[in-house]
């Protein structure tokens, strides 16, 4: 069975899915207008179906790491979630840049989401799943 930590990360996962595809759909106009206004872009030819093939690889990513966090147990799965999250950081202060609309405002609920994520994946029931130790209560299961 499952720890509930890993349970509750597995639900916000597809939460903050969920709400990264609402926010992608709703700036894809936006992002096209940006990656086409780069002439090295526009030299290439990169369009919209760039831009979607871009999402949906990283979509891939995250369904893999999902997989091997929340169903395996997988430590190294971990860690790599925990580094492409510090590197996300990198990108939050530009969320305070300007006017709020509501893809700014998906954006920092989705950035808190992983945040409380992260934090999930360091209670004791999670370092348990990881360690494969099993817990030492048995309640932490269910």
């Amino acid at each position: 069975m499952r720890p509930n930590s890993i349970i509750k990360f597995e639900q916000l996962f597809f939460v903050g899915l969920a709400l990264g595809a609402v926010g992608f759909f709703m700036n894809f106009d936006a992002a096209l207008a940006e990656i086409q206004a780069d002439p090295n872009v526009a030299a290439v030819g990169m369009g919209s179906g760039a831009l979607i093939g871009m999402y949906l690889f990283g979509i891939a990513i995250n369904l893999l790491l999902w997989f091997f966090i929340a169903r395996k147990g997988a430590d190294i799965a971990k860690w790599i979630y925990i580094v492409l999250f510090a590197i996300g950081l990198i990108g939050l202060p530009a969320l305070f840049m300007g006017g709020f609309g509501l893809v700014k405002i998906l954006g920092l609920i989705g950035f808190a989401i992983q945040a409380y994520m992260v934090y999930l994946l360091f209670q004791p029931d999670a370092k348990a799943w990881f360690s494969k130790d099993g817990p030492s209560d048995p309640e932490v299961f269910n």
